[in-house]
């Protein structure tokens, strides 16, 4: 399955219906008339469309229920899957030069991240207990279509047997009333979210009490920002990281270290090896910059129809080049501080930004000039160029040393029955198709 982001312009689903080899297309009604508009430029018939949710009025697309089996009169032959080579999902990552690309994601990618997860949120419960009488509860907002909220929320609660309750769409109050009203135990957020429940007035209304963590993950927090919140609502705040190529989640912070590590992304997650790497690609010793590079059952197979993009970011021995910058302490624990491409995620979309400063888009006030979109041409509402209002010279880029013991940084693995001491929406299309071995 690929999913696509229901914002989608006709000449951006169209773009994403070919390039995977979509054979049908599973949508609702609001994005009905785009999805229509889209399969007719790709050449997928009408009767491959299908409506999940409310119903056409006019009746004429076949709805969701209509292809079900649930007689129980005959039983669909189940699918011969190879784990480690057959695609669970093709999910399609903002491109940095040009269209996006299709991130091909094994079954196995997801079940090893799926548990990789489930160790770094050990915690976490189903089980009921006293006080908790349906046991942990999370509340979930992010978008389906994105592996964050596909793996993290979905895969997670369906593994973990943990009651999730689902907002068709985020804002702070419905937020804040929801957390009380189902005592909400764990959520993830993001930067956003986290500066609203550090300001927003509403906050004070409701009783948040309930909520033994928050992760916030697709920016830095500061440290500032973390100590707001928790001095407000008395919630921890702790921080993760991962990619659409790492299916998505590498790193987190120990619950027990939300405190110790602010800043960090946490320590490795099972089962995988990451090091340090300098511009000529010679691994950097503990504690210097470099560029973060990972291996792990966790990482993707290639990117779709894109053996020159799978070339430049998988190395031979299984490493994938993540582009992110960075460095790890002596403890182990790993800070993210900069990308080697000049740029950042506004809405899901990569925007350029000036200078390179992570924690801007979270906390400081932004001018919105000199548009300069990167990746498919998009309606009005495309971000425009982020930039701080104060202004930085540039010059030549440098990887920079930082105060260390000088010991080699070696590349180390996380054991994979422990977590503590790692080393190193609504509205979703669902695109069906067969190219690059989807199913």
């Amino acid at each position: 399955m690929s999913p696509a982001n229901p914002g989608y312009t006709v000449d951006e689903l169209a773009f994403q219906l070919k390039d995977s080899g979509a054979k049908a297309l599973v949508t609702q009604v609001p994005q009905l008339e785009i999805a229509v508009q889209a399969c007719k430029k790709v050449g997928i018939p009408e009767d491959q469309i299908i409506v999940m949710g409310e119903r056409d009025t006019q009746g004429k697309f076949r709805h969701w229920t209509s292809i079900r089996n649930i007689s129980g009169a005959t039983r669909y032959r189940r699918a011969k899957v190879d784990p480690a080579n057959d695609l669970a999902f093709l999910v399609y990552s903002s491109g940095t030069t040009g269209k996006p690309k299709g991130v091909m994601l094994t079954h196995r990618n997801i079940v090893a991240n799926t548990l990789q997860i489930t160790a770094g949120e050990g915690p976490i419960s189903g089980q009921p207990r006293e006080g908790l009488p349906e046991g942990d509860s999370v509340l979930a907002f992010l978008p389906f279509f994105h592996i964050y909220g596909l793996t993290v929320i979905l895969h997670q609660s369906f593994y973990r047997g943990v009651k999730t309750v689902v907002m068709s769409k985020f804002d702070i109050e419905s937020w804040c009333r929801i957390v009380q009203e189902h005592k909400i135990t764990f959520a993830y957020v993001v930067p956003p979210v986290v500066l609203q429940l550090s300001k927003h007035p509403c906050v004070d209304k409701y009783d948040l009490s309930s909520i033994r963590m928050l992760n916030s993950g697709a920016a830095p927090l500061t440290r500032e920002l973390v100590n707001a919140v928790y001095s407000r609502i008395k919630v921890p705040v702790k921080q993760g990281y991962g990619l659409s190529e790492t299916s998505p989640t590498t790193h987190t912070q120990p619950w027990e270290d939300w405190e110790r590590s602010i800043g960090s992304v946490g320590t490795m997650l099972p089962n995988q090896t990451a090091k340090y790497v300098s511009a000529e690609e010679k691994e950097v010793p503990t504690g210097e910059v470099g560029e973060l590079w990972i291996k792990g059952p966790n990482v993707f197979k290639g990117y779709l129809n894109n053996p020159e993009g799978t070339k430049n970011a998988l190395t031979e021995d299984g490493f994938f080049k993540t582009g992110d910058v960075g460095y790890q302490d002596k403890d182990g624990i790993f800070f993210i501080t900069d990308r080697v491409k000049e740029l950042i995620k506004y809405k899901g979309f990569q925007v350029r930004h000036t200078p390179k400063t992570p924690h801007h888009s979270c906390t400081q006030p932004l001018s919105l000039t000199q548009s300069t979109p990167v990746g498919p041409s998009r309606r009005a509402r495309r971000p425009p160029s982020l930039q701080p209002t104060h202004r930085r010279r540039r010059g030549p880029r440098r990887l920079q040393r930082r105060p260390s013991d000088r010991s080699p940084a070696r590349v180390r693995q996380a054991p994979a029955g422990s977590h503590a001491q790692p080393a190193a929406g609504e509205g979703d299309y669902g695109l069906v198709g067969e190219s690059g071995g989807a199913s």
